[in-house]
Order: C-alpha cells, then structure tokens, then sequence
C-alpha cells in the first residue's frame, strides 16, 4: 500500500516495503509502498504519520533497501518462512551498510546505542554489521 510516511520521532526508524527496509530520518518524510503485511504496524506506531495514496510513489535515492537481489533461497525443511527470510536479508544488509555514508553509517549505530569517534569506515561498517 502506498503512502507518504512521516517519521516523528526523535531517532532512524525503519518501515519495511515491498522493496525491503527502507529508513526514515528522523523529523522526515518519504514516500513508501508498504509491504502489505506490515501496513497495520505502520497505523499502530505513534511515530508514524501515513498519509495513504493510491498512486505510485517514487523511490527516493537516498532510500536504504535490504531486499536481496535475485531469486530467494529455498526454504529448509522444518523452518519456518519467517526465519526463511532472516538469512538473505541480514547477507543484504552487509551490501547495504557498504552503500552508506559514513553519515549515515553512524546515525544507523547511534540508533543501536552504539558510541563512534574516530573509527575508519571500514571500523563503522563492521559495527554496523555486529549490531
């Protein structure tokens, strides 16, 4: 479902759509097409603010994604598809963590309760990784 989605709180927050998660800045908007099992979430969080469309919206190029790419695996007997999920995303975010700023890299660990200084970025993106 899609919508302009507004983050009122004081922190990143992360709405999942149909494209993976994408994080919101705080204080900010961006237009979203919210995967249809998490539009209720999205109405219950009071730090949302949805406005719904029936229009496409635009991906904004600042959007962070942690859908994997290409054909998800197969599901191993006795998991659940929840849990069969877990595993790409969390390879994906590796990817994604590389595709951030440092600036973002440390408002992602910021909102995580993790401290950074003067670390390298390759030190940022490792802690990002472990969080």
């Amino acid at each position: 479902m899609k919508a302009t989605i507004t983050n009122t709180s004081r922190a990143l927050q992360g709405v999942h759509s149909v494209d993976g998660l994408v994080f919101i800045d705080a204080g900010k908007s961006m237009p979203i097409d919210v995967a249809d099992d998490y539009v209720e979430r999205v109405k219950a969080l009071p730090f949302f603010i949805a406005e719904w469309h029936d229009a496409a919206p635009e991906k904004p190029a600042d959007a962070v994604s942690t859908k994997p790419k290409g054909k998800a695996p197969a599901k191993p007997k006795g998991q659940s598809a929840r849990n069969a999920r877990k595993a790409p995303a969390k390879a994906a975010s590796s990817k994604a963590f590389d595709d951030m700023s440092d600036a973002e890299l440390k408002t992602f660990l910021g909102t995580k309760g993790v401290t950074v200084t003067d670390e390298s970025r390759e030190q940022l993106i490792e802690l990002a990784k472990a969080a």
